[in-house]
């Protein structure tokens, strides 16, 4: 297996795991962008406790959200 030959990896990648990786900084642009868009209400400074959840690679989410701020 060649893994320098991005032929060789896309014929292992069935999934596409590889098109996932290399588009999330698009990805992460246009959520930064579409969160610019969002109006948030004052009385949301109140809220305590916010649940992230998910399951799989769902839950990465929950995941990086807590490495970054816990």
């Amino acid at each position: 297996m060649i893994l320098d030959s991005l032929q060789e990896m896309q014929k292992l990648d069935q999934e596409g795991v590889y098109l996932s990786i290399t588009s999330l900084p698009d990805q992460m642009r246009a959520s930064w962008q579409g969160v610019q868009e969002i109006s948030i209400p004052p009385e949301y400074k109140l809220v305590k406790n916010v649940v992230v959840a998910g399951m799989g690679g769902s839950g990465l989410a929950a995941r990086m959200i807590h490495s970054l701020f816990f």
